[in-house]
């Protein structure tokens, strides 16, 4: 009876001493899986991290992947054309003592008075430039149109335009550099803003019930 229970004490001794390697094992085997998934996903966060400035979804293969949703090649959407640098343009005019820039500074930014710029007419724009005009005699105004029909399309004349202080320009934009306040015509005229606004035009005419 001794020995019988002598044996059986050392099985169920080596057993418990088997149960817990593996318990062990098992633990560390867990915490190395998780630590390879976290990992891998910082890698691949790492790696998107640059391609959050685009609108999702995009077609710029963060995931080595172009989607199949996307006309493709991206390039053959692509136009080159000239950008001038306008901040400084504007820059080297105002610090040269009688040289002028080309792109020409038509206007620049006054400190002594607002300028609201207009590109085409709409029903609000005449309306919009008399207010203005009338809350003080420092604001500025400049309308831009392509021709003098833009006008007469809304029944204005360019006349109402100029008793409203508002000078007028025939051309169209070019360039705009939305972060300065910088739109520069297609006549490469360099116009300094504080306000700008773009006409709404109907692209559909309401029917007339007969």
């Amino acid at each position: 009876k001794q020995l019988v229970a002598l044996v059986f004490e050392c099985v169920m001794s080596g057993w418990l001493r088997f149960t817990r390697c593996l318990s062990t094992c098992s633990f560390a085997c867990a915490t190395t899986a998780v630590a390879a998934v976290t990992t891998v996903t910082a890698s691949k966060a790492a790696s998107a991290a640059p391609c959050s400035e685009w609108a999702y979804p995009h077609p710029y293969g963060c995931e080595d992947v172009t989607p199949s949703r996307f006309l493709g090649p991206q390039d053959a959407f692509k136009k080159t054309v000239k950008q001038w640098d306008l901040p400084k343009l504007v820059e080297a005019w105002k610090t040269s003592v009688s040289e002028e820039t080309w792109p020409w500074v038509w206007t620049w930014h006054n400190p002594n008075g607002p300028h609201a710029v207009h590109v085409g007419v709409d029903k609000h724009t005449l309306r919009a430039c008399r207010t203005f005009a009338e809350e003080s005699n420092r604001n500025n105004l400049t309308l831009v149109v392509k021709d003098v029909s833009e006008i007469e399309e809304e029944g204005h004349s360019v006349e109402d335009f100029y008793k409203a202080r508002c000078a007028v320009i025939f051309s169209a934009p070019q360039q705009i550099d939305l972060n300065n306040g910088i739109l520069m015509l297609q006549d490469e005229r360099i116009i300094c803003y504080d306000t700008l606004t773009l006409a709404h035009h109907a692209t559909q005419k309401s029917e007339q019930k007969p």
